[in-house]
């Protein structure tokens, strides 16, 4: 079976404290996840996977177990492995000032918007509830049409991360 690594230099500006490292992601599967994030001294933030919906804490510093942080996390890493729809259903908009397909998906009590450019390419997703913007998630990629960068940014709370593409690599095992 083929299994997908990758690897992100990662950095996370919260309330004014900055961490970054190594963030690696392995596809263990189909909607199964391992995602590691630790610090460029070697120490473990969070060690979490995601199968089948179920997100599993395997190992954490306790400012990550707070509450307000896991959620954050947990959604956040939904949004950017595009885990976080209640259906395959999506409502298709046409973008009036780009004229690109914007693809919308309902999850709990929010919705999550997929920007494509013109070649169908996801370029951004935001995550709005009802009345306002939660997040943002920007995709950047190379003139060889690779993903080199995802910024995360919300918009209720002083929380911005970037991750650039170190490592995108498949195996056979």
């Amino acid at each position: 079976m083929e299994k997908d690594k990758i690897l992100f230099k990662t950095g996370i500006d919260v309330y004014g404290r900055h961490f970054s490292g190594i963030m690696f992601i392995k596809n263990l599967g189909d909607s199964h996840y391992r995602i590691v994030f630790v610090t460029e001294v070697g120490m473990g933030v969070f060690d979490f996977e995601l199968d089948h919906g179920v997100f599993t804490d395997h190992g954490s510093l306790d400012f990550v177990k707070r509450k307000m942080v896991m959620k954050t996390l947990q959604k956040n890493l939904r949004l950017m492995l595009m885990e976080d729809n209640d259906s395959s259903f999506a409502e298709i908009f046409i973008d009036l000032l780009s004229k690109r397909k914007v693809y919308k998906y309902k999850t709990g009590n929010d919705f999550n918007y997929y920007f494509t450019d013109e070649n169908d390419r996801l370029v951004s997703i935001e995550n709005s509830s009802s009345s306002y913007k939660n997040v943002k998630l920007d995709y950047l990629y190379s003139d060889k049409n690779v993903l080199q960068r995802i910024i995360i940014t919300h918009y209720n709370i002083d929380l911005k991360m970037e991750f650039i593409q170190l490592e995108n690599v498949g195996d056979n095992e």
